[in-house]
């Protein structure tokens, strides 16, 4: 044997133990890691509020779930609905095919329905940290929710403008989409029960840059209170429509509707817009203050109501995912028989359809261009 296929023999068998090592490698690391699959709209009209303040409470939720290295290290596939339902049946197909049985997302209600049937057929978990449409609530056994329903929210929503503001003549104005027209479903019943009057029905399409003539309409209506649900650029430019037509009515929005676009594109329109926040933080907690903390220091903004609760929806999955050591089946159980679990957003527990139980809601008010409590 010469020289030349000495070495050549040489190189072969050292690339074939490189690549046999590096398969053994993989297979380990695959075998010791948990991936969970995501669908949030990262591109579309949700994207700059719904996905990506999602996307940063999962994140950092990923680095608090594996700082234990002798836990099973999670990781997440992360694909884009676009906001579009049929790209979210797109998505959450993709991710059973590779073997993924646990899935976080949907965020828009149109979204998280045409993905419920699904994940119900194939026996995959979907915990869904938004989508407010009521219609979630019956989706399947196997779907949790952790945003109030807004069937649940109008209740406390009609409460406080019957018996806080003693207003008797509303108008509505809402998003033509799953979730804007549940959020107008529910609050009507609501209101009717409270012996509210509701002047205006209108609506508008996601995108609209142009909500003149309803405002309009509700000016020359007797309401006295304007209810609004959508994507927070479109009330922020509802908001800002209406002060340069001088509609001189209280504003009062659904949760969520609300995130920076509001304040970004209303400007001095959205001062004084009224709207209930599900949440109850403890800022002396430990564990939210270190998120706060964090939050602030890496994206250079205050955390708001959908990167909270991607937060908690991730940790609190992770968790039970590794304590079940991934069963499906004990992990929906897991859920179910949840009892105060301590989120940064508040005591976590759900009810028997899997929606999340929340009670204490808190007032909040726009002012100099913040969010703030009212006194």
């Amino acid at each position: 044997m010469n020289k030349n296929k000495k070495i050549t023999i040489i190189v072969v068998v050292i690339v074939a133990i490189v690549l046999i090592g590096y398969v053994v490698l993989r297979n380990q690391q695959k075998n010791n890691e948990i991936n969970i699959g995501v669908v949030l709209p990262l591109s579309g009209g949700a994207a700059s509020f719904y996905g990506e303040y999602g996307q940063r409470g999962l994140m950092l939720a990923l680095e608090d779930l594996n700082k234990d290295f002798n836990q099973k290290r999670i990781s997440v596939t992360i694909e884009d609905s676009q906001d579009q339902p049929k790209l979210g049946i797109n998505a959450v197909n993709k991710l059973i095919n590779q073997g993924i049985h646990f899935v976080i997302g949907g965020q828009i209600s149109g979204v998280t329905l045409a993905m419920a049937p699904i994940v119900e057929q194939n026996k995959v978990l979907l915990i869904v940290p938004g989508s407010a449409s009521p219609k979630v609530t019956d989706a399947g056994d196997y779907i949790f929710r952790t945003k109030v329903s807004a069937a649940i929210e109008a209740k406390k929503v009609s409460d406080f403008i019957v018996n806080e503001l003693s207003i008797r003549k509303v108008a509505f104005l809402y998003q033509n989409s799953d979730y804007g027209v549940g959020v107008f479903n529910v609050l009507k019943a609501e209101m009717e029960k409270g012996g509210v009057i509701m002047t205006n029905d209108e609506h508008f399409e996601i995108g609209s840059v142009d909500m003149r003539t309803q405002l309009t309409k509700i000016k020359s209506s007797d309401a006295e209170l304007v209810l609004l649900a959508g994507y927070p650029k479109d009330i922020g430019q509802i908001l800002r429509q209406a002060s340069e037509l001088k509609l001189d009515k209280k504003f009062f929005a659904h949760s969520g509707s609300i995130g920076p676009d509001v304040v970004k594109v209303g400007g001095t329109g959205a001062e004084n817009l009224l709207f209930l926040y599900e949440i109850s933080v403890n800022k002396e907690d430990q564990k939210t203050k270190s998120f706060f903390d964090r939050y602030e220091q890496k994206y250079s903004d205050s955390p708001e109501l959908f990167s909270m609760i991607a937060y908690d929806t991730t940790v609190l999955l992770g968790e039970k995912i590794r304590e079940c050591k991934e069963d499906v089946e004990c992990v929906k159980n897991a859920l179910y028989n949840t009892v105060n679990y301590p989120g940064i957003t508040g005591l976590i527990n759900f009810d028997n359809k899997g929606d999340i139980i929340r009670d204490l809601f808190t007032l909040f008010t726009i002012k100099e261009g913040k969010f703030v409590i009212t006194e």
